[in-house]
């Protein structure tokens, strides 16, 4: 049987860049995490990447995890590259254990 658990990834700017910044916004990017051989699996460490749009965040270390019963999940973010334009981050990883 296989067992499927979805992973929501919230990542939004800090509060001070969103009112620093005009048009600053969130972004909600689904996630799902599947087990196909259906073996309960604990702490399972997971790694994915991101593109963000231009201008959503300097700051990886605000970027947020969030389980779907929407509690904050443990996460690492890190920057893999910028965008030339404006410095902000264009492409993240995260590392999180998944259940």
């Amino acid at each position: 049987m296989r067992r499927r658990r979805s992973l929501i990834l919230v990542m939004f700017a800090a509060l001070s860049v969103l009112a620093s910044e005009a048009g600053a916004s969130t972004l909600d990017v689904p996630l799902t995490v599947e087990e196909p051989a259906g073996a309960a699996r604990q702490l399972e460490p997971v790694t994915f990447g991101v593109p963000l749009p231009r201008g959503l965040t300097r700051d990886v270390t605000r970027l947020r995890l969030y389980g779907p019963e929407g509690h904050a999940v443990p996460a690492a973010f890190s920057l893999v590259n910028r965008w030339l334009e404006d410095g902000s981050a264009q492409w993240v990883h995260g590392d999180f254990l998944a259940r």
